[in-house]
């Protein structure tokens, strides 16, 4: 019996070690579907995002999606082991959920942020595409090479991402108005009874617990004089039911087009290194494997620093107005690019080294469109930003089905002269795209954020103990 148990508890052992070692051959085709699924989800799913979250409103979408997200990322090594078309799907669902991301973020800028701390508030909540890879790709390396193998990377992932949403879900709330706490309306003077007679059974804490649990509806966490900074210039501000989409006037702003357009450039320039930039540094430039992911790395973390500078900047500076501060973070974005691919293009074989130094300027110059482009686009629309951002997503994923049929015909065999023709096409891209955005870009809402029947919420100032809604009006 014993000898049962321990060639059981042996085969149970090899059975895992034969888990974690496993390794799944495709062909070049199923592997070129596996990297397209996420694309194809993505894109798929920005048009029920748009209409979800108009009935669910931001947090139950987000949170919804990034559920789904996390457990399509948990059933990969299974799906993996299982059937091709599984793991294709899951893949696919993974794609689908992230495409709830950028109009979240979208509508959180347009809720929560000042319009003076707008481009700051776009900065960091993009900062993601930046921390992303940042953890993902170490973390992932290391797992890989470990005694656990590559499925812990993504259970890791995925439990990671349940927390996150956990977290997202009990702290954020859509609107500042509706924003409570519960143990911030406990006084300190009943706080202090509280603990002194909780242990007694006292009759008086329990009554000042319903008390409190009872004014928990009427209670907001944001203050009335930091509700009406948030609310400042802003035309329509809602509680939990966003306001209709104004499509047709939407898609008639040539202004909106002009930013949409600049993306499709500015895209192209950030993708064609996001995904091929490991590619690029081994395979062109030469670079040894184990110096591509500092390689890869560094124009990350600077991409995200410039982000975080820059957009408090592009907010606060006296020395010019919005519209001029847009322009010029957006031609100092693209110019910067354009240049680090003309250089990438020209430059000899052998000065490996002066390419490195263009790749990551380049990248790191991409975040300037954070507080660019993208701001114009927030500005523009306002409460419907999250529309924008949604094209945005949509760009973004068609971008990245393009790329890889790009470079399969351009740069077949991964050659200096190759990958020329490559940025050559680019830069074309960038200076054509961006030109339209030059002469009719914008930096101040459009006539279509007054919508009409849509609600005012003012507060009252002169007592800020006072947390209801003081006013109500109609525009």
């Amino acid at each position: 019996m014993s000898n049962d148990q321990s060639s059981n508890k042996l085969n149970n052992s090899q059975n895992r070690e034969d888990l974690t070692a496993q390794a799944y051959y495709f062909s070049r085709v199923e592997k070129g579907l596996l990297f397209s699924a996420t694309a194809i989800g993505n894109l798929i799913g920005t048009f029920p995002v748009i209409v979800l979250e108009q009935k669910l409103a931001t947090r139950n979408l987000f949170a919804l999606f990034g559920m789904i997200s996390a457990i399509s990322t948990l059933l990969i090594p299974w799906s993996a082991s299982f059937d091709y078309s599984v793991l294709l799907a899951m893949r696919f669902i993974e794609g689908f959920a992230y495409a709830s991301v950028y109009p979240v973020i979208g509508t959180i800028t347009s809720q929560w942020s000042l319009l003076a701390d707008s481009g700051m508030y776009m900065s960091l909540l993009t900062c993601h595409l930046q921390i992303g890879p940042l953890i993902t790709m170490p973390l992932s390396g290391a797992l890989c090479v470990s005694k656990f193998g590559w499925p812990a990377s993504f259970y890791i992932h995925g439990g990671l991402t349940i927390l996150s949403v956990i977290l997202f879900y009990e702290v954020y709330r859509d609107s500042p108005k509706i924003h409570k706490f519960f143990f911030s309306i406990i006084s300190f003077q009943n706080l202090q009874i509280l603990i002194k007679n909780f242990c007694k059974n006292n009759t008086k804490s329990k009554k000042i617990l319903y008390c409190c649990y009872s004014e928990y509806k009427f209670f907001r966490n944001v203050s009335s004089k930091e509700l009406s900074k948030i609310e400042k210039g802003k035309n329509v501000t809602y509680e939990r039911k966003m306001p209709k989409v104004p499509y047709n006037a939407m898609l008639r702003d040539i202004s909106v087009w002009a930013v949409w357009i600049a993306c499709i450039g500015s895209t192209f320039g950030f993708q064609i290194f996001f995904q091929y930039g490991p590619v690029y540094l081994n395979e062109v430039l030469h670079f040894e494997v184990q110096k591509t992911g500092l390689a890869s790395a560094l124009p990350m973390i600077l991409s995200m620093l410039v982000k975080i500078c820059f957009g408090p900047f592009s907010d606060h500076a006296v020395c010019c107005g919005q519209k001029t501060r847009v322009m010029l973070f957006t031609f100092l974005s693209q110019t910067f690019m354009v240049v680090c691919f003309l250089f990438l293009a020209l430059i000899p074989a052998d000065k490996a080294y002066l390419g490195q130094i263009a790749y990551t300027t380049a990248i790191a110059s991409s975040g300037l469109n954070s507080v660019g482009v993208i701001k114009s686009g927030q500005l523009v629309a306002r409460q419907h930003t999250h529309f924008v951002m949604s094209v945005i997503s949509v760009i973004s994923c068609s971008v990245i089905l393009i790329l890889p049929l790009l470079v399969s015909i351009l740069a077949p065999d991964n050659t200096m002269q190759q990958w020329s023709r490559i940025f050559f096409v680019i830069i074309g891209l960038m200076i054509a795209c961006n030109m339209l955005f030059f002469f009719v870009g914008k930096a101040s809402e459009a006539p279509w954020t007054k919508a009409n029947s849509q609600q005012i919420f003012t507060t009252d100032l002169s007592n800020d103990n006072n947390n209801n809604t003081s006013t109500t009006n109609k525009t």
